[in-house]
């Protein structure tokens, strides 16, 4: 018979979305929690660009010119440098036909995960409206 030591607590879906929103992923394998770190969605977006290019046989002033903008604009955007514009999100989907909500829901994803990333530093108290009558 096993002693009350030798018993685990599994972990479950109730225990799963109890966790913070602190930027952190957590997976539940085999009854037990796993912490990883999240992927940062600017990674996500510039591998898949960079897939987009080579699948279709492009180079950065290839997809440039296919987007109608200058080669550095598009490396900067590649690179991390820049911020997608709605406007350039238009012409990937016009270009590429890359959906410009996906693109978008994407960049504001990254913009949430940086923000997180940083909230401590954020000092703000939780507003509380004063009750009526005072």
């Amino acid at each position: 018979m096993a002693s009350m030591q030798d018993v685990q607590s599994l972990v479950g879906y109730t225990d799963l979305v109890a966790m913070p929103a602190d930027g952190r992923r957590y997976e539940i394998h085999g009854g037990e929690l796993v912490v990883v770190p999240s992927p940062l969605p600017r990674r996500q977006f510039a591998v898949q660009a960079v897939f987009l290019l080579l699948h279709v046989g492009l180079t950065v002033a290839g997809a440039a010119a296919a987007l109608g903008v200058s080669r550095p604009a598009l490396s900067a955007l590649l690179n991390g440098r820049a911020d997608l514009s709605g406007t350039m999100a238009l012409r990937v989907e016009k270009a590429f036909g890359v959906r410009m909500d996906t693109l978008m829901r994407m960049r504001a994803s990254y913009h949430v995960a940086r923000t997180r990333r940083r909230e401590d530093a954020v000092r703000v108290a939780r507003y509380r409206p004063e009750t009526a009558g005072r």
